[in-house]
């Protein structure tokens, strides 16, 4: 017979206050940050063990643990630890697919956006993309100085803000490229892919990336 010591009492008071707190919470119209079944899960659990910790003698006997003066708590301390990273590898995937989810959201919404603003804008065949963030004080440069035609086709140039907050778009609408803005920050790669997006749909042949802080040569397009 185990002694029901403070640490069961603990246990039990634990898994009470959380079948407590689902039951309140599921009766509230709200969006939620935890998800009601895992605390649930986690309020039998406590009451379980806290209740019938005999449950943990299989696992601190197939550790050794068991002759061992608290290799019970031991045992339950391994077992959790395991099970806590493997929730929190489940949760990072599961939060990377979301971050992916909301990147291509962004860039459909620049895209949505550009074909609106510029509904007009005839087809290229080579298009100059430039993605940028936060290069209001180079980027006037940048395009200023790519060719404006190359083998005697007209180049096309797309400035991809990424989000940026110093005015960069401005800046590269006043050197004469054409710009889409990312309502978010997400990465120069979300940037590019946004850029060959539009560039494709306006039935480009060539696309030629650069970027927006002068490190590449403009005049290089023509090499």
């Amino acid at each position: 017979m185990y002694e029901f010591s403070n640490l069961r009492m603990a246990g039990v008071l634990l898994g009470l206050a959380a079948l407590a707190w689902v039951f309140f919470d599921l009766r509230r119209y709200r969006v939620r940050r935890i998800n009601p079944a895992s605390m649930l899960v986690f309020a039998l659990a406590s009451l379980a063990l806290a209740l019938w910790p005999g449950l943990v003698d299989a696992p601190a006997d197939f550790m050794g643990l068991s002759g061992i003066s608290g290799g019970r708590l031991i045992a339950l301390l391994i077992v959790s630890n395991v099970l806590l990273w493997l929730l929190a590898i489940r949760h990072r995937g599961r939060l990377g697919a979301a971050m992916d989810d909301l990147t291509a959201t962004m860039r459909h919404l620049a895209v949505a956006e550009f074909a609106a603003r510029h509904a007009s804008l005839p087809p290229q065949r080579v298009w100059v993309v430039i993605p940028v963030f936060n290069e209001a004080a180079n980027i006037e440069a940048v395009v200023s100085r790519v060719p404006n035609w190359l083998s005697e086709v007209p180049l096309q140039v797309l400035v991809v803000d990424d989000g940026s907050t110093d005015g960069s778009a401005t800046a590269a609408r006043s050197a004469g490229a054409v710009c889409a803005r990312l309502p978010r920050n997400c990465g120069g790669g979300a940037a590019l892919l946004t850029g060959f997006e539009i560039a494709l749909s306006h039935e480009a042949r060539a696309v030629v990336t650069m970027d927006g802080d002068g490190q590449h040569d403009p005049a290089a397009v023509e090499a």
